[in-house]
């Protein structure tokens, strides 16, 4: 994976904020931690 993104965005669902970081090869990651934190926002593992 490369170091730096491309482009840093946020998707809004069910009351919780998801990162989602685009590469410079225009590949997509989410934050599987922000979608964690929907069912344990202090513990989400």
């Amino acid at each position: 994976m490369p170091k730096q993104p491309n482009v840093k965005s946020k998707i809004h669902a069910k009351d919780v904020d998801i990162a989602v970081v685009t590469y410079l090869n225009n590949e997509d990651y989410i934050s599987l931690t922000d979608i964690a934190r929907y069912r344990d926002e202090e513990n989400p593992r």
